[in-house]
């Protein structure tokens, strides 16, 4: 339960963040994809769409349910 609170409110920080800037952008921070690989949100470039940074956990319920609901959206 501490760590969703923690992640939740790192979450909102990071967002907070971004949209307080006169240019948003992701600040950089390294992230391990599901490959392996790690990648540097400093390389992205939105090209006008926007990203969503979702941390979840697979035995998370709600966690398996916010992606389902985000793979419905996106399709």
């Amino acid at each position: 339960m501490k760590n969703r609170i923690l992640l939740l409110i790192l979450a909102i920080f990071i967002i907070s963040y971004a949209i307080s800037q006169e240019n948003p952008t992701v600040p950089s921070v390294n992230l391990k994809t599901l490959e392996g690989q790690t990648i540097n949100t400093s390389s992205f470039s939105n090209d006008g769409n926007f990203y969503l940074i979702s941390f979840w956990a697979t035995w998370c319920k709600p966690c398996r349910k916010e992606l389902s609901t985000i793979t419905e959206i996106l399709r």
